[in-house]
This record gives C-alpha cells, sequence and structure tokens, in this order.
C-alpha cells in the first residue's frame, strides 16, 4: 500500500523545468526547458508509476527515505540522454534512480513550432520502506 502511495506521490511530483534555452556539448541542437507540447511517457504518468512501481527495488541495507530528483534530456526521436541527479539521497537511491528512469525509454517528444526538440525534463522518485 505504501509503495501505491510513492507511486501516487511520484505522479504528482513529475514536473517539467521551467528555464531558458540551454546548448549542450553533446548535440547542436538547444535544449529546451519551456515548451509547447512537453515530452510525455506512452500512456501518461499512469502508466510511468505503475511502470516504476513494478521495477522499484529499494536499496539492500539502506533506510534513508525521501526524494531523489533525476534531470534528462528527452531527445527528438524519444531517447534520454544527460540522466543526472538533482537531489541525492544516497549513492544506493541515486543509482536506483537512475536504473528506474533508464527503463521508461522511449517517451514521445516535446514539441515546440510543430517540430520535435530536446527537452530537459525531471522527475522525482520517492523512497519509503513499507513498514
Amino acid at each position: 500500500m505504501k509503495r501505491i502511495l510513492s507511486a501516487a506521490m511520484f505522479i504528482m511530483g513529475a514536473l517539467a523545468t521551467k528555464a531558458q534555452t540551454t546548448d549542450t556539448t553533446k548535440a547542436k541542437d538547444p535544449v529546451f526547458t519551456s515548451v509547447e507540447q512537453v515530452p510525455v511517457f506512452p500512456g501518461g504518468l499512469q502508466k510511468l508509476a505503475i511502470l516504476i512501481h513494478e521495477n522499484f527495488k529499494y536499496p539492500k541495507g539502506d533506510t534513508i527515505e525521501g526524494r531523489v530528483y533525476v534531470v534528462f534530456v528527452v531527445e527528438k526521436d524519444g531517447s534520454l540522454s544527460d540522466l543526472k541527479i538533482a537531489k541525492s539521497l544516497s549513492k544506493a537511491t541515486d543509482t536506483e534512480a537512475l536504473r528506474l528512469i533508464k527503463m521508461t525509454s522511449p517517451w514521445q517528444p516535446g514539441m515546440r513550432g510543430g517540430q520535435p526538440v530536446r527537452v530537459q525534463y525531471a522527475l522525482p522518485i520517492n523512497f519509503k520502506r513499507s513498514h
């Protein structure tokens, strides 16, 4: 039940970052943080939460609880790149959060002016032990 609650909190905590355009060294195309249509996981946030819930593995021996924020770029083709931890709890929880987000590729890309663009996106992953 608490895992389901964590998944629900994950859905509610999902957010796209809001800032200005940033160039990256990985690609010549700019990375947007504000677009007309944000990237979407196929099936929406509910399906994303289910995927994360079904594959979630609490790090062995770790008792820390809280939220890890993962920031990444959704590419024009829906693949994910530049995954980084924006807010950390521990190495073990960070590793698990990155593993979970990597599993979610591909996404439907963000759109700007009717064209797919690279978009920076952030997702929180909740770590709460079942008691």
